[in-house]
């Protein structure tokens, strides 16, 4: 197994599981059996958008799964680029050290500040639909 697919892995199999979470149905299935929804016609003026739209736990499934997607690619592509020596010599050392030092602002910064915009979009998502601050809806208020 080379360096390059074993970079790969782990955020793949990670964006795979969140994606497959989402086949199940599992968050919609809870969303549906905790929340009755109102329809359109009994929805109050002051909240135009009291049902939630069909579309926002589907974006919200998928922005991880991307964000894993992207980290997944990237550190491929740098593990192909960087890593050309054979293992255990000192230019593969060399090479490892470079490879760490780049994945930080190539990789790991961009992911973070994916996940922090998904985490704003899911806060954003509760306010709207459910009209809690988030953590008004993590401690069950």
């Amino acid at each position: 197994m080379s360096l390059a697919s074993s970079a790969v892995e782990l955020p793949l199999i990670l964006g795979l599981v969140i994606l497959s979470t989402f086949s199940l149905n599992l968050i919609s299935t809870r969303a549906r059996s905790t929340r009755r929804w109102p329809d359109a016609a009994t929805c109050p003026r002051s909240k135009p958008a009291c049902a939630p739209p069909p579309g926002r736990h589907l974006a919200a499934t998928w922005m991880p799964a991307g964000s894993f997607a992207f980290s997944s690619v990237m550190n491929y592509v740098l593990a192909t680029w960087i890593v050309t020596s054979p293992a255990g010599t000192a230019a593969f050392n060399d090479e490892l050290g470079r490879l760490t030092l780049l994945s930080y602002p190539m990789i790991a910064l961009p992911a973070t500040l994916m996940m922090l915009a998904v985490l704003y979009y899911l806060a954003v998502c509760v306010k709207r639909l459910a009209g809690l601050s988030l953590s008004d809806a993590l401690h069950g208020k």
